[in-house]
């Protein structure tokens, strides 16, 4: 499935070394951010840690703001992989399963990007394109719709039915039964 993401700000990079490098920037930002908080971590830091020039870290990034961005958009396109999986297996398991599956994966993932709490509480613009919105939220509900239902979803229709009969019986008693 394509990432439901967009991308939006500077241009990726061409060449694989180019990628290698804001690879790296982005890898040693989200160490710092860790380990030292988003205030705290700055521009001469990361280029620092990531053995590289200041010039090299401002040619794919103008700010800090713009460094966090980008790591909360590779997080987005990072947790959709994760949920690919599971959002295919919708239609197989049942209700509480897939619940399941879905609380553990994005567990998985936090614990995996321990950044993106730091990052979700930091003063940076975050954008994700509507249509990528949108698109999220269509497989999810694809995938709540196509879901089997467990003995649990069956037995709370059964339930339902039975209260309606209930309700339906004594519809003719709401009379003395009204305040």
């Amino acid at each position: 499935m394509p990432s439901l993401s967009s991308k939006r700000g500077t241009p990726g990079p061409q060449q694989e070394r180019a990628a290698r490098t804001r690879s790296l920037f982005l890898d040693t930002a989200e160490k710092l951010f860790v380990e030292v908080g988003y205030d705290a971590t700055t521009m001469t830091a990361v280029a620092e840690r990531a053995n590289t020039s200041i010039g090299a870290l401002y040619r794919w990034f103008p700010d800090k703001a713009a460094l966090g961005s980008a790591l909360m958009l590779r997080y987005s396109q990072e947790i959709e992989n994760h949920w690919d999986p599971v959002l295919a297996a919708a239609a197989r398991v049942p209700t509480p399963e897939f619940a399941a599956m879905m609380i553990e994966t994005t567990m998985d993932f936090f614990r995996e990007r321990p950044a993106f709490f730091v990052l979700r509480e930091a003063p940076i613009k975050r954008y994700r394109a509507p249509a990528a919105r949108k698109n999220l939220r269509e497989a999810f509900a694809r995938a709540f719709r196509s879901r089997k239902a467990g003995p649990v979803a069956r037995s709370r229709v059964r339930d339902r039915k039975r209260r309606n009969r209930h309700h339906e019986r004594l519809s003719g008693w709401s009379c003395f039964c009204s305040p």
